[in-house]
């Protein structure tokens, strides 16, 4: 579990919503690749896994298949589920238990992902990549506190790249 104070009124929104958990897409292509996002409002040259909340009584694996057909529309296989990460959000009056629940995907059909009216911009990057745009979201000035709070996915993702290989063998040997 990882404790991120916030600082700022910027995270405000995310606790008003009485928002408590994420579905965090891992969508990797058969290059090794990792599929990061940007939205028009998002700082210059900031991009992040893609995510979307979960709400009501939607399972983490219901609110994944809801934010797929909303954000890409393209059919997605499932490969596995990585894991959750507790984290505690405090702000200047409150701390809430946040969990992003992390799902390994990849993409079944040609079409190009970076066809959506959803985000502004797409980019895919190996480890490297993933541990430089880390460092892009720790540091940026405009974003402070949401920069921590989306580079520790992309964090969480890094730590466990032997699993994400252990899983897509046993995938192509047809054990997954």
């Amino acid at each position: 579990m990882i404790k991120i104070q916030f600082k700022s009124a910027e995270v405000d929104d995310l606790l008003k919503e009485n928002r408590t958990q994420e579905a965090v897409m891992v969508i990797r292509n058969p290059h090794g690749q990792f599929l990061l996002v940007r939205k028009s409002f998002y700082p210059k040259g900031i991009y992040r896994l893609p995510a979307g909340g979960i709400y009501g009584d939607e399972t983490p694996t219901e609110a994944l298949k809801r934010e797929l057909n909303e954000e890409f529309k393209v059919k997605i296989e499932l490969v596995s589920k990585l894991g959750v990460q507790k984290i505690i959000l405090v702000d200047r009056v409150e701390k809430r238990q946040f969990k992003s629940h992390f799902f390994l995907l990849k993409p079944q059909e040609p079409r190009d992902l970076t066809k959506d009216e959803e985000h502004e911009d797409y980019l895919w990057v190996d480890n490297d990549g993933l541990k430089d745009h880390q460092v892009k979201l720790v540091s940026c000035t405009e974003w402070p506190d949401w920069g921590q709070f989306r580079a520790s996915a992309l964090k969480y993702l890094t730590d466990r790249q032997s699993q994400i290989g252990k899983l897509y063998q046993n995938q192509k040997k047809g054990h997954g």
